[in-house]
């Protein structure tokens, strides 16, 4: 797992362009044979907009770490870009999840307007309480407790699992978080040695 750094000027860009991407729920579908995620068909401009300043700005900061990590990345995206609104999140073995926390999914209209004056929501709006699960050995996993927010970039790794905390009060909303990711192949190889693979 590997959660980028609030600490920079990039990433209030990356923030402001994240609060732009508004969806509604009535505009979600859901996704077949798969429980608890909804996914926006097709992909708005400013979602694209979003993906590629990510890419380019953090590409080479995500190659560092993946060689450090021996982590082999194929460019293409076996899955994405596609906005989702979830409540967990399983990366499969031999797999790497790219995601930007983006705003939850609205229920009325007032998200039209929102989109038109790029209002920023409220602090409280923006986070989400969640759990990473990371293996550490055969059957076993350690628990990391993250606070994320909108504009926030995270990775996560082959058979990683992110948990939204949340309990039966909380509104719909609050039940997930909303992501604009990509998923990419992987393979391991020798520390030192991963990166981006060249095509």
């Amino acid at each position: 797992m590997l959660l980028f750094t609030r600490n920079d000027e990039l990433h209030e860009e990356l923030k402001k362009r994240a609060a732009q991407v508004q969806t509604r729920f009535e505009d979600m579908n859901s996704v077949p044979n798969v429980k608890g995620i909804l996914r926006l068909p097709g992909l708005p401009a400013i979602a694209l907009e979003l993906v590629r300043f990510l890419y380019d700005r953090k590409r080479e900061h995500i190659n560092d770490w993946a060689k450090e990590s021996g982590i082999r990345i194929h460019d293409k995206a076996r899955l994405g870009p596609q906005v989702v609104w979830l409540h967990k999140v399983p990366v499969g073995a031999n797999r790497l999840l790219i995601s930007v926390v983006i705003p939850k999914p609205s229920q009325d209209k007032k998200t039209e307007a929102a989109t038109q004056q790029a209002v920023i929501p409220q602090q409280n709006e923006l986070r989400s309480k969640v759990r990473v699960k990371r293996p550490i050995a055969e059957g076993l996993g350690a628990w990391s407790l993250l606070d994320l927010e909108v504009g926030d970039v995270i990775i996560l790794e082959g058979n990683e699992e992110l948990l939204i905390q949340s309990s039966k009060n909380d509104t719909i909303e609050a039940r997930g978080i909303c992501l604009l990711s990509a998923q990419h192949d992987t393979c391991l190889v020798e520390k030192g040695k991963g990166g981006w693979a060249m095509q």
